[in-house]
């Protein structure tokens, strides 16, 4: 399975000149499947969502509870790259998961055990030291500015180098999907 490319030509339905497959357009769009199905109940919509849960959990380099831009590519290693603005929108998508998973339970669309799984992939697990999405945004939370930064790259070591640029739609962002 993969994630859907950024850009498709309406004419055809093909993809277009932007093949590029990053992860904030497809938790987007998963999130606008869940609000469709609430509106149509074509269980479609709800499986359209999980399978796109399911390919940035199995899929998406994870790193410290974070989630790349996206899979390999032959031109940018988007694996190597973790935008805030991305994982806030995973998180948000974990969150709306978690608010109706018994609407993803009963269209056996997800089961109880991946509903648990994506709760871990949210929140973490103290336990067993595993770090969760939010922890990972909480991360970027840079206290002299009050400010998320903008995300970061592995370097060549596999090590994440946090870029601290200010990126206005990443905090506003935030508060959009979690209130102020």
């Amino acid at each position: 399975k993969q994630g859907f490319a950024i850009y498709y030509d309406v004419t055809t339905g093909q993809i277009g000149n932007v093949a590029t497959i990053h992860v904030g357009p497809n938790v987007w769009l998963a999130m606008a499947a869940i609000d469709l199905y609430k509106v149509t109940l074509d269980r479609r919509y709800l499986q359209l969502a999980a399978d796109i849960t399911r390919w940035v959990k199995d899929v998406v380099p994870h790193k410290d509870g974070g989630v790349a831009m996206g899979p390999e590519n032959e031109v940018v290693l988007w694996r190597e790259i973790f935008s805030t603005e991305h994982n806030i929108g995973y998180a948000a998508l974990l969150k709306k998961i978690s608010a109706h998973q018994q609407l993803f339970i009963d269209q056996n669309v997800l089961t109880a055990q991946e509903i648990n799984l994506l709760e871990v992939e949210l929140t973490g697990d103290v336990l067993t030291g595993v770090k969760g999405v939010e922890e990972w945004i909480n991360a970027r939370f840079n206290p002299d500015t009050r400010i998320f930064n903008r995300g970061g790259v592995l370097d060549i070591n596999g090590e994440f180098v946090e870029d601290e640029i200010k990126a206005l739609d990443t905090t506003t962002f935030l508060i959009s999907a979690y209130g102020p």
